[in-house]
């Protein structure tokens, strides 16, 4: 439906989706782990770096739904853009190759989007 003509539909939208999606589940609890983690150490006496660590684990969240997102709308074959941006995000979620590959197969996919 959403495909043009002369273009058949391939997996590489769902297998992209899936990619980003597991990136971003990583980078949701990598992220949330790295807070709670910075809270127990922010009551250790005379170490300071627990605030500069949860700002860490909060990005780590945010680039996690960003991930999200992206991998919700490669399974829907919607939005190449944020698909694309939630490829790139997935690259700094924890798990490297989750990021490479959804990376790479929204890019193979991106005639099939609408």
């Amino acid at each position: 439906m959403g495909v043009q003509m002369g273009h058949k539909e391939t997996a590489y939208p769902i297998v992209a989706g899936i990619f980003e999606i597991l990136a971003g589940i990583i980078g949701l609890g990598f992220g949330g782990l790295t807070i709670v983690g910075a809270g127990a150490a922010s009551t250790i006496p005379y170490v300071d770096v627990a605030g500069i660590i949860m700002v860490c684990g909060a990005i780590l969240v945010v680039f996690g739904l960003i991930s999200l997102l992206g991998g919700i709308f490669a399974l829907q074959r919607k939005n190449y853009g944020m698909a694309l941006v939630g490829a790139i995000f997935a690259l700094f979620c924890g798990f490297l190759i989750f990021g490479i590959l959804a990376l790479i197969f929204v890019i193979l996919a991106k005639d099939e989007f609408h």
